[in-house]
């Protein structure tokens, strides 16, 4: 996918899923790879969402998936917009946010997830559930996932398939969506949570212990020189740029 200067979305490459976002999969054909998604070879630009309105204004994408390890192969993207509000679109599952799982019927074109009134997002981490940060602070997570990884307790509750709340407040950037996760205050307090606890860097926790609630991680940020200015991860490793410019 190719995010524009103009604020347009292009895809090109593979659809099965209905990842490409263009109409090309019919709603609710079996994914993945069903037969009557074609593979494009050319860059393709989204027109329209799912209700006919012209797509635009997109400020960033991240890829969203689940593979078979975890429940089920689903394949698709989240876009936030400059008006703050959050789209996604292919085999989604229960990152449609709308209450149902879905499994892996497709949703062809970009959807609005529906957060509660007045919240306004300002920035979105994707993988095996979406994670998005708004602009008073606060953090909602959603997705099919099977471990404390959304960060509001024990997984399988109904409320996976909706955005929920998590208890962090004044927050200014968040990273994670594989497994472990991280939020940064105001402050430059550093929390984290998730299935794989042993991989956020406190020292403190086991091996094998799961950070089902944001848990505030002293021992990370003690052991930091310089508070942190960026943090990202991948599937099992965390970098951070520290307001002194090092890289840890």
């Amino acid at each position: 996918f190719i995010e524009a200067s103009d604020g347009s979305v292009w895809t090109a490459g593979a659809t099965a899923g209905g990842e490409a976002g263009v109409g090309d999969c019919p709603v609710g054909s079996p994914g993945p790879n069903p037969p009557d998604c074609p593979y494009s070879a050319y860059a393709r630009k989204i027109l329209t969402d799912i209700n006919g309105n012209t797509f635009n204004n997109a400020v960033s994408i991240v890829a969203i998936s689940q593979d078979a390890n975890t429940g089920s192969d689903r394949m698709g993207w989240a876009v936030l917009k400059a008006d703050g509000t959050v789209w996604v679109w292919g085999t989604v599952g229960a990152m449609l946010g709308d209450g149902t799982e879905l499994l892996d019927s497709i949703v062809n074109k970009p959807t609005q997830v529906v957060l509660p009134t007045g919240k306004i997002v300002k920035q979105i981490t994707g993988g095996d559930y979406i994670q998005a940060l708004c602009t008073d602070g606060t953090v909602f997570t959603w997705g099919p996932s099977y471990y404390p990884n959304l960060g509001y307790g024990s997984a399988g509750a109904t409320g996976y398939k909706t955005p929920q709340q998590l208890s962090l407040t004044n927050i200014t950037q968040i990273a994670g969506g594989k497994g472990f996760n991280y939020a940064v205050n105001s402050s430059g307090q550093i929390y984290g949570w998730g299935a794989y606890g042993k991989f956020l860097g406190d020292g403190s926790i086991t091996a094998t212990l799961e950070v089902a609630t944001p848990m505030l991680l002293t021992n990370l940020r003690a052991n930091l020189p310089s508070p942190i200015s960026k943090i990202v991860t991948n599937w099992g490793t965390t970098y951070a740029i520290l307001t002194d410019g090092s890289i840890w």
